[in-house]
């Protein structure tokens, strides 16, 4: 029993206006004396008839002096003495009990607040350390698949194998089917006790219980006898609760974080696909729209997409009020290189020809077409008269020194282009007509004036 100073606590207001009425009606009174002799009240050599005890818890902790009264004031401070002990006993367990209230606290804090299994699993285990002083602490799972409860963490636990058990195997097993938590003080004198590589004598089970089930056991144990109270399963069992909530939580948000990587994966293979298919998709139909608008054949612009960009360059000069030329081809005397050599040879004899004439096409405006049989046609934009003629003449000169054999030629025993070239600068009163009726005139003068030759 703590120390009891009875000169305080029979000097507090409401104990010694009691105690001082009493005396003054006391005839016989002489005085009161702790245990050391020390005079409390009173005077030396008072009345000392009798002699009567001051009890605390039946334990004496001093001493009335005087006549046959002594014996009930005696008795009135013992009361005090006694409330004062109960009243310091009750403050200090509601004080202990605050202390809980603050601890469970912030533990409901520390685990309402952790969404990673493994960490809250440890606070549990931190959280039963700090309060428990344990020997060991360990955290079992009931693993759906295969119905047996299993360790998944530990403080203080030496085991060479994953220690499981089936449900109603053991202290651990019995809990999780009835679903209460249960003190063992004496853990080696209980039936259901699993002997292992620690020295256990004393233990707490409590279950993780969840709204809808039980999903476990935590178990807290000490290698010495130890007299857990129902105070300490009390706050085991809440630490338990508060855990399991938070392991379910935790767990669940594992869960939904697993499927959104999962599903973000998902979403970035499927955009990576269709990505994918998108440029093969732009490669095809790039590949398809040059394929549409080159010609079989020479590998040049075809008719058609000749027509569209004559129209596009018109259009374009038109507005920026700039010159556009074009250049109109005709390989001489084909016909007769087809009646003498063959098909065949004349599609080589055009493709040569065609090569040869994109080559002298240097600026990534320009175009060279075939515009039918054997004609190309160059749309030159932003070009006068005289670029137009020289580069005409670049593309005739380029068609002769190919020195393609031609007999049936009536200009020179070679392959040969005739060229008629027009410019025009576009205004309201043109037309993309007239510049193409007047490439076809300067061609027909070309061809007019004995061929192999540009004019305009």
């Amino acid at each position: 029993m703590a120390k009891i100073n009875l000169k305080r606590v029979i000097s507090k207001k409401d104990a010694s206006s009691i105690i001082n009425a009493f005396i003054n009606h006391m005839d016989d009174f002489g005085n009161i004396r702790n245990l050391n002799g020390e005079i409390l009240i009173g005077k030396e050599g008072g009345s000392v008839a009798n002699k009567c005890p001051i009890l605390a818890n039946d334990e004496t902790i001093g001493w009335v002096y005087g006549g046959e009264s002594s014996s009930l004031l005696a008795l009135i401070i013992s009361n005090f003495v006694n409330n004062h002990i109960l009243n310091k006993a009750l403050g200090s367990e509601a004080l202990d009990c605050y202390d809980e209230l603050i601890l469970m606290q912030e533990v409901s804090e520390k685990l309402t607040t952790e969404y990673n299994p493994e960490k809250v699993r440890n606070i549990i285990i931190g959280q039963t350390k700090e309060m428990f002083n344990p020997d060991s602490v360990s955290i079992m799972f009931m693993n759906s698949n295969t119905g047996l409860l299993e360790i998944v963490a530990s403080f203080g636990m030496e085991y060479d194998k994953k220690v499981v058990m089936h449900a109603n195997e053991g202290i651990a097993g019995n809990i999780i089917v009835s679903g209460k938590a249960e003190i063992i003080n004496d853990a080696r004198s209980d039936a259901r006790f699993i002997p292992g590589s620690n020295e256990i004598h004393s233990l707490m089970c409590a279950p993780l219980k969840t709204k809808n089930n039980i999903i476990g056991v935590v178990n807290v144990s000490s290698n010495n006898p130890t007299d857990y109270t129902a105070a300490n399963l009390k706050m085991f069992t809440t630490l338990a609760s508060q855990g399991a909530v938070a392991i379910e939580n935790a767990q669940y948000t594992e869960e939904l974080r697993k499927h959104k990587d999962n599903l973000e994966e998902m979403v970035k293979e499927r955009t990576k696909e269709l990505n994918d298919a998108l440029k093969e998709l732009a490669t095809a139909n790039k590949t398809l729209k040059q394929l549409s608008s080159l010609d079989g054949l020479t590998g040049v612009s075809n008719r058609r997409h000749f027509d569209e960009l004559a129209k596009l360059e018109w259009k374009r000069a038109l507005r920026d009020k700039l010159s556009l030329s074009l250049v109109m081809v005709d390989v001489d005397f084909f016909k007769n290189y087809n009646d003498t050599y063959g098909h065949q040879a004349g599609d080589d004899c055009l493709i040569k020809v065609a090569n040869a004439l994109k080559s002298v096409i240097t600026r990534e405006t320009d175009t060279i077409a075939r515009y039918g049989g054997e004609e190309f046609v160059a749309v030159l934009p932003n070009t006068d008269i005289r670029g137009a003629i020289a580069l005409g003449d670049e593309m005739r000169a380029k068609v002769e020194s190919l020195g393609l054999v031609h007999a049936k030629s009536d200009v020179y025993k070679r392959v040969t282009i005739s060229v008629g070239v027009a410019a025009m600068t576009p205004d309201k009163n043109s037309s993309l007509q007239e510049l193409l009726a007047n490439a076809d005139k300067a061609l027909y003068k070309a061809k007019h004036k004995g061929r192999n030759q540009v004019c305009c």
